[in-house]
């Protein structure tokens, strides 16, 4: 079937503001990702990562969240092979990075001053074909079945 997710990553973000721009208080419990809806967590590298489970956030939240702090978001559909990374930093969109399977299997629409924008065509394809095999291949050791907490709305 799939996964059906996104995420943001927001940098030095202070979790209790996040959770109030998002509606979300802490739970104390702590599960794998996905066994909850929405889960979020401090990394060691000084983000604040957010999941959510079948949700996309829109353009007005993230909006807000990038002036709190330079925000990292992801989108994925994966039953139908389309995700979308973005860059959003002062309440501003900075770009976007998408794949849709559905308009090819080298597909890749890149707007604004994407780190990819300044990989040549090859490079890019090349990129992209070890992103999708990569995802699909995940060990089950990845960083993604680490333990986080949850959060709910």
């Amino acid at each position: 079937m799939g996964y059906s997710l996104s995420w943001a990553a927001i940098k030095n973000g202070k979790p209790e503001a996040i959770h109030s721009l998002l509606g979300l208080r802490p739970t104390e419990v702590w599960v794998r990702i996905h066994e909850s809806k929405t889960v979020g967590a401090n990394l060691p590298t000084g983000w604040y990562l957010v999941s959510f489970k079948r949700k996309e956030l829109g353009a007005d939240i993230l909006t807000k969240l990038s002036s709190m702090a330079e925000v990292v978001y992801c989108f994925v559909e994966d039953h139908v092979m389309f995700s979308r990374a973005s860059g959003w930093k002062d309440g501003k969109f900075l770009w976007s990075v998408t794949h849709d399977r559905e308009k090819g299997i080298y597909h890749l629409e890149i707007k604004g001053d994407a780190p990819l924008s300044q990989m040549r065509r090859g490079e890019t394809k090349l990129m992209l074909t070890i992103f999708t095999t990569r995802r699909q291949n995940l060990p089950k050791t990845s960083p993604a079945s680490a333990m986080i907490r949850t959060c709910r709305e």
